[in-house]
């Protein structure tokens, strides 16, 4: 008798598991997908501020400019090397020793996933740069 009253009770619930999973399941997907996007982005931004600053330190002990990028993009394992800006300032005709050289690296993150246009930019463009004094 109590059993036959459960089973009425829980057979019109049957599809509300299905229901609800159909509702979460894209917001939740969505949110994994911008998590794994943030980190690719925030890993990009790692390795060109790790670039800059290995660039830095190879140009203030007298290398070129010439040097000084071919070692950046030697460096760039896990990056596109033809898809990074590398500026160097001063050149290397006019710096001397106790100046400052300031390597600015640009990279542009292409994105995976497609987000709404305004939400975030695609590609997402990153800096980092670095100043030494020549030695």
């Amino acid at each position: 008798m109590v059993i036959g009253k459960l089973n009425r009770l829980f057979r019109c619930h049957r599809g509300q598991a299905l229901v609800e999973l159909a509702l979460v399941l894209p917001i939740l997907l969505l949110l994994l997908m911008g998590i794994i996007e943030f980190g690719r982005i925030f890993f990009s931004y790692l390795t060109i501020t790790e670039l800059a600053r290995e660039g830095a330190r190879y140009g203030v002990v007298g290398h070129s400019d010439a040097q000084i990028i071919s070692h950046i993009e030697n460096h760039s394992t896990v990056l596109d090397a033809l898809d990074m800006g590398i500026d160097i300032s001063p050149p290397d005709l006019v710096r001397q020793r106790g100046d400052g050289l300031t390597i600015t690296v640009n990279y542009s993150v292409d994105l995976i996933v497609p987000f709404p246009e305004g939400v975030v930019p695609d590609p997402v463009p990153l800096m980092a740069s670095c100043t030494m004094r020549m030695e």
